[in-house]
């Protein structure tokens, strides 16, 4: 697999990981404000005691949360497949590239025995 394929595949997990970093800080800003408008939280949840907007709010933002890193998901999966692929690409013309060296190496030994067969007649 070339550099090039391995640089853009490391640009784009890390790109990946990124946006769910900045999608976990919105979804503990918003269940923060949400325990801060509240004024009553549980262990592990959180009882709404807020205004319905910010609750709307919330939830929409947690939706939104949801698709991205579905979205981003399916894109990994997708860049996983297709490195997989790239992968055994590169190992088929490995074995291929062996495979003409070989004949080379004997289409050489091949010359070089007509050349002497040559020289001596």
């Amino acid at each position: 697999m070339s550099e090039e394929v391995i640089r853009k595949f490391t640009e784009k997990a890390d790109a990946a990981e990124y946006q769910i970093k900045l999608l976990t800080e919105r979804l503990t800003m918003a269940e923060k404000l949400l325990a801060e408008n509240s004024g009553t939280e549980e262990k592990g949840s959180i009882k709404v005691d807020a205004d319905p907007r910010v609750v709307a709010a919330l939830k929409n933002m947690q939706d939104v949360t949801i698709k991205g890193l579905l979205a981003l998901r399916k894109s990994l999966v997708k860049a996983q497949e297709h490195t997989q692929k790239l992968e055994k690409k590169c190992g088929d013309l490995q074995v291929e590239n062996g495979k003409l060296k070989y004949q080379i190496k004997h289409l050489k030994k091949s010359l070089d025995v007509v050349d002497e067969e040559v020289r001596y007649r």
